[in-house]
């Protein structure tokens, strides 16, 4: 009798033993899993932060060139034609760009349960907040800048044209290729217009949130790398 119960003992405990092994070592390839999806975040993270700070330049550009243009506008020292064209050529055509996040590494994270293995509460949530919240936010405010842009420019047409055309070069971050200006026409009533002073107004503010926002984005990005390195380390 004591032999079978023996017996029975030892099966019972290696079947335990099995089975924490199994679980042990389904644990760790999840870790593992959810580390090589880290360590491609990361990647997708800095490549997003090179092409953040490309749109950030180029919004600060369009920012001062509505400046000029309003500038332009209220005082009685007038631009060259071409410098005023100029301005509005790059506040139409850059005004409306705007940065494209990955998200595929996110989406994995997500997908395949790795997100619940994350053992930082800061990183889990910063995660969130940049692909979710602001996200979002973006998107919305994408949609909104997309629409003013198309607005701006069939308003204004009535007072300024300018004719443009491909050229070869292309900065990565435009869905469009760059153009160069080739001819232009100016309406007499275009200083006498209120709309003309409306838009590039708006559009001032526009592109000064847009470039606040990037901002707090890219913080969020830094912040984000130093602690997906260190919860890498942790495992």
């Amino acid at each position: 009798m004591k032999r079978y119960l023996l017996e029975s003992s030892l099966i019972i405990v290696s079947v335990l033993l099995s089975l924490s092994i199994d679980s042990y070592l389904e644990k760790k390839s999840r870790l593992n899993q959810k580390n090589v999806i880290l360590k491609e975040l990361k990647e997708s993270i800095l490549i997003d932060k090179d092409q953040l700070k490309e749109v950030i330049d180029v919004q600060k550009k369009c920012f001062n060139s509505a400046g000029i243009l309003i500038n332009d506008f209220n005082n009685k020292v007038k631009l060259s034609q071409e410098e005023l064209v100029k301005n509005f050529s790059s506040l139409k055509q850059n005004g409306i760009v705007s940065f494209f996040p990955q998200m595929g590494p996110f989406l994995r994270l997500l997908n395949t349960g790795s997100m619940e293995l994350i053992s930082s509460d800061d990183l889990r949530s910063k995660l969130l907040i940049i692909y979710d919240n602001l996200n979002r936010r973006k998107e919305f405010g994408d949609r909104v800048m997309d629409d003013f842009g198309m607005d701006f420019g069939r308003d204004l047409s009535q007072f300024i044209v300018v004719t443009e055309r491909k050229v070869d070069k292309r900065n990565l971050i435009y869905l469009i290729p760059e153009r160069k200006i080739e001819n232009f026409t100016i309406n007499k009533n275009y200083y006498k217009s209120e709309l003309v002073l409306f838009y590039y107004s708006e559009y001032r503010i526009w592109i000064e949130t847009f470039i606040s926002m990037y901002r707090n984005y890219l913080d969020l990005l830094d912040a984000t790398t130093k602690l997906i390195d260190f919860e890498i380390s942790k495992n």
